[in-house]
């Protein structure tokens, strides 16, 4: 290991690990409570009514059974010493026990991701800095460090499979792909246009590994139904959110644009497909689009960002220069903090220091008392607005991110990636842009307001 890479691998475990003692929030806790329960019922024999164990104590959960089989057994250590001495660990130890599994998967997505920079012709020493600022990006410290959302699974085994598509290895990448099925199928989207670009000219070679596909698509309904007895939705409850961006508001209904912009990216890789004219940048840039449309377009939770962390890392690598990567990621990063602080506040605040190892044995008294939290508690219409600028901020960066793809020179060879020579003009396309974004989200705003 190079003397640089091995300060950045020290440096991340140190950073992620300051989040997990520094952190806990309540779904990583509900997580820990789910697993403890699946033990419960296993070594109880009674795992055949685990749902509806669930129900009887009012935490149902959404997430597929292997789900919960993975956490339970990555805590299965902590769970035997927690039955060892008598039930006296808490949930926030556990919580900090599966955070690290997050940690480990994040550290091999990085790998997996410089392997795709360095076949695009990105050299391997900025994909090392550039997959060392992925993982020390905002989307991982809310969506995984801090939250111990199980994001980072499903992430890491749509960057394999990608990278194995990208190698004509098929048959890894589709195995990749399909492990995704047991853990997470929203993921899909941004497989489905790589798929149809690969296999829109080669249907009859795709015929067996959709039987494969197929099965593995059965095996998992037989494991949920049969033997658990446990559905995909245990129960689904209905919430009214009061979302403070115009984006999901009742009055402006933007979801047909998501659908429409999915539409339209499926015709044109199942087009380009047909026609034998896919470029391996095209991997990399209609799921991209797709992601784009998605933050856009849709209601999200902060732990979905992840998912196009992987191709924003690969784009400003390949196609920005140093100024371009530095300004659109610090613009990414920062308004993606800011947007969820007002958005879904309590998610980056103080209250989620208080059920961290170091609040809880240290005794300090932690309040959610930051000024973004008393905005968005106390003045929701300026919250409104800060979350339509950050928004706009975000959306406008990212937009940016899709049009640095333009220049699809992609044959793997080194290209000098630079848009703008000129430092200042970079800067100032991304002031203008923001700009843009800010009056017609605050447009918005103002007509949910009044």
């Amino acid at each position: 290991m190079q003397g640089k890479k091995k300060i950045f691998t020290i440096v991340f475990f140190a950073f992620a690990g300051a989040h997990i003692l520094t952190f806990t929030h309540g779904d990583s806790t509900r997580i820990m409570e789910w697993a403890k329960l699946f033990l419960d019922s296993l070594f109880s024999g009674n795992i055949r009514n685990y749902a509806e164990v669930l129900l009887d104590k009012d935490i149902p959960s959404n997430y597929s059974i292997f789900i919960h089989i993975i956490n339970s057994i990555w805590v299965l250590p902590v769970y035997g010493i927690d039955t060892f001495i008598d039930g006296d660990i808490p949930l926030y130890v556990y919580s900090m026990w599966h955070r690290v599994l997050s940690v480990l998967l994040t550290f091999i997505t990085m790998g997996y991701i410089e392997k795709i920079g360095i076949h695009f012709g990105v050299s391997r020493e900025k994909m090392e800095v550039a997959t060392f600022f992925y993982g020390i990006s905002t989307p991982l410290i809310v969506g995984t460090y801090a939250m111990g959302q199980i994001d980072a699974y499903p992430t890491l085994f749509m960057v394999m499979g990608l990278y194995y598509l990208l190698e004509e290895k098929t048959t890894e990448s589709i195995l990749s792909f399909s492990v995704i099925l047991f853990l997470k199928p929203f993921a899909f989207m941004y497989i489905a246009p790589m798929l149809l670009l690969y296999f829109a000219d080669k249907w009859k070679k795709a015929i067996p590994y959709g039987v494969l596909v197929g099965i593995v698509w059965i095996v998992k309904k037989l494991v949920t139904k049969i033997f658990i007895g446990y559905g995909d939705m245990v129960y689904v409850e209905e919430v009214e959110w009061d979302h403070l961006s115009f984006f999901f508001t009742s009055e402006i209904n933007v979801l047909p644009l998501f659908v429409l912009t999915v539409g339209v990216v499926l015709c044109i890789c199942f087009v380009k497909g047909m026609k034998g004219k896919v470029k391996e940048w095209d991997y990399i840039y209609y799921p991209y689009v797709v992601f784009l449309a998605f933050v856009a377009f849709n209601f999200w939770n902060p732990q979905w960002f992840l998912y196009g962390m992987p191709f924003i890392t690969i784009i400003l690598c390949k196609m920005c220069n140093e100024a371009e990567a530095m300004a659109f990621g610090a613009g990414i990063n920062g308004a993606y903090l800011l947007f969820n602080y007002c958005a879904f506040n309590g998610m980056v605040e103080s209250n989620m220091i208080a059920g961290g190892l170091i609040a809880k044995t240290s005794g300090i008294k932690w309040k959610s008392a930051s000024l973004l939290g008393l905005i968005a508690n106390k003045m929701p219409t300026i919250s409104g607005y800060i979350t339509s600028i950050s928004l706009g901020i975000l959306v406008a960066c990212m937009i940016y991110v899709c049009y640095a793809t333009r220049k699809e020179t992609l044959e793997a060879e080194v290209v000098d990636a630079s848009l703008f020579e000129n430092k200042k003009k970079a800067f100032l396309v991304l002031f203008v842009m923001i700009s843009i974004f800010m009056i017609i989200y605050s447009y918005f705003e103002l007509f949910r307001w009044n």
